[in-house]
């Protein structure tokens, strides 16, 4: 959980120090693409189908009982489909950036820059998928600090690194981009090198296990029903910053992402100490054990989301204002204040979604994610109806949340709760 918590704050305050130089060095709109950049090839996260998990779930499962033979079958069969996931990803954006220029409403000075950066994040994120596979293999060994250093690593440099360059006038909006792939690039080399050592340290055989159609299954047969929640996750975190930018262009992107930033660390600081869970339930089972962690979890994760996002919300304006400037505080802090209600129900759920997953029952948490999806859309359009705002897709945000968090709360506890 240490881990977890330092693998959080390290990466927010400098995300927190960066925004503001990002905006003052790139413009509205230059962050605004920035930031489309990484949700273009971020968007086909959604093919992930759940295998990351999937992963953690059985390496953790087979290497208890000593089976190395699978659950390297397992590692490797998953580096084989995210390789080829992101050789598709790359192909797919590199062909359809200037396309994507046109759908966001690029202003025709930035549309060079921004086929540019559109291109070069695909590959940022083809890297990132990759890591992901280590991340996964980290988590299920209980190597949480390996997992925490590489993504603080990426974290720190991706933002950081760009910040610190733009302020220095060395780079634009491709620079910046620039930077956030080659640290993917770096740290996927590196955890590649610390996945052997930590496998010599703990003389475990690699063997001749290769990729295999058994171990695909074998994963799909869990996955499978998380390929929803995968999308759903991608829908929030991705495709919404799209249909702003489709909507309303890379400025509101911006102001939007500024808002969203600021609240959705509450909900990282409690996911990354609750994360945990995961492997944990998934190698010991469902057990009296496991509903005395989901009452303690889901309490304390209640009671922080409340000491952090009430505050937030009351003092957003000048939060933001002290934070960014007046300039964007008087656009972002409606949009924040209407997110922490958002955020509170999803804070809440992470406890809850790990334990479920261990469990081995992750079609809960499928339900909850296609739940809120469809609730998002039909408020939406019902907004749209009147006219499209930034406020108006925050409360379409709000509004599915606590409908669907509502739900998944009363459908978690009613099945952990159950020996």
């Amino acid at each position: 959980m240490g881990y977890g918590l330092l693998g959080f704050a390290l990466p927010t305050l400098v995300m927190l120090l960066s925004i503001p130089v990002l905006i003052a060095g790139l413009g509205k709109d230059g962050f605004g693409i920035f930031t489309l950049a990484a949700s273009v090839g971020g968007s086909f996260g959604f093919l992930d189908l759940g295998f990351s998990a999937a992963t953690t779930k059985y390496v953790a499962a087979d290497l208890s009982r000593q089976r190395f033979e699978s659950a390297n079958s397992i590692l490797y069969t998953s580096l084989a489909f995210y390789g080829a996931l992101a050789a598709l990803i790359v192909f797919v954006v590199w062909i359809g950036a200037p396309v994507f220029v046109k759908l966001f409403s690029i202003p025709i000075a930035l549309s060079d820059q921004a086929t540019a950066a559109f291109r070069i994040a695909a590959f940022q994120f083809g890297f990132f998928l990759l890591v992901g596979v280590f991340i996964s293999l980290f988590k299920a060994i209980h190597r949480f600090d390996a997992a925490t250093s590489i993504n603080t690593f990426i974290a720190i440099v991706s933002y950081g690194g760009a910040a610190l360059a733009v302020k220095m006038h060395m780079v634009g909006i491709v620079g910046a981009t620039l930077i956030g792939m080659l640290a993917n690039a770096i740290a996927l080399i590196v955890a590649y090198a610390v996945s052997l050592r930590i496998y010599r340290t703990r003389t475990i055989n690699a063997g001749s296990a290769r990729p295999s159609l058994s171990s695909l299954r074998r994963m799909f047969s869990f996955s499978a029903t998380l390929t929803i929640h995968s999308l759903a996750a991608v829908f929030f975190a991705q495709f919404q910053r799209l249909i702003i930018g489709y909507l309303l262009g890379p400025a509101s992107v911006a102001i939007y992402q500024v808002a969203y930033a600021a609240v959705s660390k509450i909900h990282a600081l409690v996911n990354a100490a609750t994360e945990v869970i995961f492997p944990i339930v998934s190698a010991s089972g469902h057990d009296s054990t496991t509903q005395a962690l989901y009452l303690r979890t889901i309490s304390v994760s209640a009671l922080t989301a409340i000491l952090l996002l009430l505050p937030l919300g009351i003092f957003a304006g000048p939060i933001v204002e002290l934070w960014i400037g007046r300039e964007v505080a008087v656009s972002a802090a409606p949009v924040l204040q209407i997110l922490t209600i958002a955020f509170f129900f999803i804070t809440i759920s992470s406890g809850p979604y790990h334990i479920l997953n261990g469990m081995g029952r992750p079609i809960v948490s499928v339900l909850y994610s296609a739940g809120n999806v469809c609730i998002y859309m039909v408020t939406l359009f019902a907004f749209s109806l009147g006219g499209i705002s930034l406020t108006n897709v925050a409360w379409t945000f709000a509004i599915s949340n606590v409908i669907s968090g509502l739900i998944f709360q009363l459908l978690a506890m009613r099945l952990i709760m159950r020996l």
